[in-house]
């Protein structure tokens, strides 16, 4: 496995954002890295940009929008094409104001058998989540806005816990993947547990979806398939 870290930004138009979001991981990025774009837009505003702008940068564009979770796994296998272990995947308007790769990649080199990392940033916006001085999370799951995974553990065990379910479209996807790596026996952590510096921004949460015409139908239909794979797979809380 490649010692790079892989970063994927996953976008739906608004070419600008994704120009803020480059800039910011080639200002602040120490690490050796791999940079990929994956395109959702129906329109060719973020490939032309990419074009003139990113031309080092693997750009992945889909013939049409295929939502949170099929998104992530062409990413993922992006990356495991290149040989890279541990992969970023983050929204089009998140920026870096540090080095935040390095300090996710140091949770895993911490804490081996960690599957996610997100950052605190993320967790505010899913209520009374709590975490330990390790980070790891409680209950064990997070927004992925801007986290890094770990391929060995999406690898690992049985077949329906690998990568990001497909039935998925753009909710619940993030909770689920994170769940999946807790039954595994991974951990779910933060990379700021303490008073460490926010090394992230979120411009816009939920920008993209905010924009998708029929999101509350889909939220309802997340729902139930979260609940039946809860029930299938054993997540924490939800199995009964």
């Amino acid at each position: 496995m490649s010692e790079r870290i892989g970063i994927g930004v996953l976008c739906y138009g608004q070419a600008d954002e994704v120009a803020r979001n480059v800039a910011s991981v080639r200002d602040h990025c120490r690490r050796d890295y791999a940079l990929a774009i994956f395109d959702n837009t129906e329109s060719d505003e973020v490939g032309e940009w990419a074009r003139h702008h990113a031309a080092d940068v693997a750009y992945v564009r889909s013939p049409y929008n295929v939502g949170c979770a099929r998104s992530r796994n062409r990413l993922a296998a992006t990356f495991a094409a290149m040989g890279i272990r541990y992969f970023i995947v983050q929204d089009q308007d998140v920026r870096w104001a540090g080095d935040a790769g390095a300090a996710m990649r140091a949770v895993f080199a911490r804490h081996p058998k960690t599957g996610v990392v997100s950052w605190r940033l993320a967790i505010k916006q899913m209520g009374n989540h709590k975490w330990d001085k390790t980070g790891q999370l409680s209950p064990p799951e997070s927004p992925g806005m801007c986290c890094m995974y770990d391929m060995e553990e999406l690898r690992a065990g049985a077949v329906p816990l690998q990568g990001w379910c497909p039935e998925y479209f753009a909710f619940r996807f993030d909770s689920d993947r994170c769940f999946c790596a807790h039954v595994k026996g991974y951990g779910v952590r933060i990379a700021d547990p303490g008073s460490e510096p926010n090394l992230v921004r979120h411009d816009h949460p939920h920008s993209a979806v905010k924009r998708y015409p029929w999101m509350k139908h889909e939220q309802a239909r997340s729902r139930a398939i979260f609940a039946r794979r809860a029930k299938e797979l054993g997540f924490p809380g939800f199995a009964n």
